[in-house]
């Protein structure tokens, strides 16, 4: 979708930060199904990677460029 020369800015944030909280949430489960097994080195290295991509997220970088972005459309700034 984002390379799709259709798509608007905001699109392509939305889908990047869809793909974000997926992303943690597939850390979640991984960890998740690794204490299940007590899997504990793997366990712990990924929390770890968990950590490093809830930092990411939570950076909000991507959610401010989006809200800009649906800002201007909303004023009809940008279309």
């Amino acid at each position: 979708m984002i390379t799709d020369s259709r798509t608007t800015l905001a699109q392509a944030l939305h889908a990047h930060l869809i793909a974000e909280l997926a992303d943690v949430a597939g850390w979640a489960l991984l960890i998740s199904l690794t204490e299940r097994l007590n899997h504990e080195p793997l366990t712990v290295q990924l929390r770890d990677a968990l950590d490093n991509e809830t930092l990411h997220r939570e950076s909000e970088s991507v959610q401010q460029w989006l809200a800009a972005q649906v800002q201007l459309i909303a004023k009809g700034d940008l279309q």
